[in-house]
């Protein structure tokens, strides 16, 4: 566990005119291995820490190190000479006294050896090709993560946690009538033995029989069902709505509406520190707040926000272990903290994919969805996604269909969800895999989709 006791230390003698500081540290030790055709194609082992300095008198500025051997005193009077050019007219919150939790919340560290990660990944793959002979090539990448965190200040807290985290991710090709089809998927979970070989190959050889031979498609308004792989891409975004940062700054799409219906009745989402089928385990945030699950929709009402200590504050709430950093991709240092997810999830109804197909008579599948990041206005709800689907005619699945762009507004999209799925799917945020995303599949009334 990182050692802050030297800034324990140089609390008791901050800048002249500072009130109060804190120091989170962030650790993350990583084992990485690639596999393809029988064979480590790639692996790397790395180690990375980061200390995040906050000082505040009448504003809170910021500082930032990699190295831990850095002057406390030196960082502490940058954080705070660094509030000068802070925005904010007031200085930010900290957990202080008998809010402090108690230390030492997980010590449970992933095992990063590489040999031990190549064979269980040479193993996967040797299974998986097994099981799905439709599947012409796999390449698998198996990484192994300890994240740590600490969290101390001036007003007594210290916290910390360590924890594990495995993400395994495939990519399958399949050749069809000469033409090469590609499908990928992604798990996370808190030990290796948590993957499974039928989960993966079940899921890539749908995904790439939902590909082959594409028909045109027609423009227009369609009865459709969003595959729960479109909706996780969707969430990975739509979280923000339930941002308590967004709704303050009426930045979100929900801003003004707590407790107002905002979508159908049977739609629930949820925010949880920890789910037996996800690799995020989440003790507490970086300030220390440490959360049990958040009740955000409630049968298409919103009922709550995920906070933290600002955001409760502000909206008078109890803060809810949502702090953190990195939301979102990002070029900057992220130093500010923010309001982000830690298992983000819609929360699974009764039937299956396959009978909410047949129930759905004619109309169309989207199986697959890019670019969600770039495509979705969180403010205004506007969305414009790249997509591709399947035709469905008769209660079946008739021929796969593609480049298609899924137009609309994401209150009129949540308004009209008539069945959830109960597929539920827990993976990685895209690309930042710091918290994860759960999702099922939803069949609307219809929505505005063109053909290319």
């Amino acid at each position: 566990m990182t050692d802050l006791r030297a800034f324990k230390e140089a609390f008791a003698s901050l800048p002249r005119g500072a009130a109060e500081a804190e120091a989170n540290a962030e650790s993350h030790g990583v084992g990485r291995v690639e596999v393809h055709g029988g064979a480590v194609t790639g692996a790397d082992r790395s180690e990375d820490q980061a200390l995040y300095l906050r000082v505040s008198g009448d504003r809170t500025g910021y500082s930032y190190t990699q190295d831990l051997r850095d002057d406390p005193e030196k960082l502490l009077l940058e954080a705070f000479e660094n509030g000068r050019f802070s925005e904010s007219p007031s200085p930010d919150e900290i957990r202080r006294g008998s809010d402090a939790v108690a230390m030492d919340l997980g010590d449970v560290e992933a095992k990063l050896d590489i040999d031990s990660l190549g064979r269980f990944g040479r193993d996967f793959e040797r299974d998986l090709l097994a099981l799905a002979p439709g599947i012409s090539e796999v390449f698998l990448s198996a990484r192994a993560e300890t994240i740590g965190m600490r969290t101390v200040n001036s007003r007594g807290l210290d916290v910390a946690a360590t924890r594990p985290l495995y993400i395994l991710s495939a990519v399958a090709n399949s050749e069809k009538g000469g033409r090469l089809y590609t499908a990928s998927y992604n798990r996370t979970a808190s030990a290796l033995e948590n993957f499974s070989v039928e989960d993966f190959g079940l899921n890539l050889v749908e995904m790439l029989e939902d590909q082959y031979d594409p028909k045109p498609f027609r423009s227009g308004f369609h009865k459709a069902i969003l595959h729960r792989n479109v909706v996780y891409n969707i969430m990975s975004t739509a979280w923000q709505l339930f941002s308590g940062q967004r709704y303050l700054e009426r930045s979100s799409l929900f801003s003004g509406k707590l407790g107002d219906k905002v979508a159908a009745d049977c739609l629930s989402m949820r925010d949880y520190p920890s789910r037996p089928d996800s690799g995020f385990d989440i003790a507490c945030d970086c300030e220390g707040s440490a959360g049990g699950a958040v009740d955000l929709l409630d049968r298409g009402r919103l009922v709550g926000l995920m906070h933290n200590l600002a955001t409760a504050k502000a909206l008078a709430a109890a803060p809810t272990g949502n702090a953190g950093r990195r939301p979102l991709l990002s070029g900057n240092i992220p130093t500010a903290i923010q309001v982000t997810p830690r298992n983000f999830c819609v929360e699974p109804g009764l039937r299956g994919l396959d009978e909410m197909v047949e129930s759905l008579g004619e109309g169309i599948l989207v199986t697959a969805s890019f670019d969600v990041f770039h495509s979705i206005n969180i403010a205004s709800g506007a969305f414009s996604i790249p997509c591709k689907g399947v035709v469905v005619r008769d209660g079946k699945r008739e021929s796969a269909t593609g480049p298609l762009v899924l137009s609309g507004n994401l209150g009129d999209l949540l308004k009209g969800v008539e069945e959830v799925g109960s597929d539920f799917y827990i993976g990685t945020m895209l690309a930042l895999d710091n918290y994860g995303i759960g999702a099922c599949s939803l069949r609307v009334g219809e929505l505005s989709i063109s053909g290319a």
